[in-house]
């Protein structure tokens, strides 16, 4: 996969909308800096300073893939078991621009990606700390695969895991991906 694949197109806004969007977050934050970040696969993502030196992400997403109230949910919900970013506003209302979006804080640092090609892999006490992580965020089960709405209750069964690996392998997972990987 290139480092350039995205899954939804890059939602390009310009200053103005982004001052538009910021003003229902806070009406009196002045906007120095505005930065997209294209590394994402779905959202569409902007780092944005205001004049106070404040940092934030203000996160799109796509019409055909808006998970964002899921998301938010997520986050509060992982926020009591592990340190998670925090969330500063969301809006879902479709009025001001066509698409949901919210407003979170900018963490410095790299990606996983980005360490990974860094480190030419992950060392074991990484894995051991993302794993650590996902366990305490997994202790809720769930009596089969299911996708979740946005108060983490089962909003449509999923097939068998064993089968959802054709299903993604022949959908458009798999077109992101060459042949040969799909055949191994």
């Amino acid at each position: 996969m290139k480092d350039s694949a995205r899954l939804f197109e890059f939602q390009a806004v310009n200053e103005d909308t982004v001052k538009r969007m910021f003003a229902a977050f806070d009406p009196k934050a002045s906007i120095t800096y505005i930065l997209p970040l294209m590394k994402g696969m779905s959202t569409s993502n902007y780092a944005v300073r205001t004049e106070g030196g404040n940092k934030y992400v203000l996160r799109i997403y796509p019409d055909n893939n808006d998970h964002m109230r899921t998301e938010t949910t997520a986050y509060q919900y992982a926020k009591a078991r592990i340190r998670t970013p925090e969330i500063f506003f969301f809006d879902d209302s479709k009025q001001i621009v066509p698409f949901s979006y919210l407003i979170m804080v900018f963490i410095e640092g790299s990606t996983l990606g980005d360490f990974i090609a860094g480190n030419e892999g992950c060392p074991d006490y990484v894995m051991h700390r993302i794993g650590s992580s996902l366990a305490l965020l997994h202790q809720t089960e769930y009596p089969h695969m299911a996708l979740l709405d946005e108060h983490l209750q089962i909003a449509e069964q999923l097939e068998p895991f064993a089968s959802q690996y054709y299903t993604l392998l022949n959908g458009l997972a798999g077109t992101h991906i060459q042949a040969s990987t799909k055949e191994k």
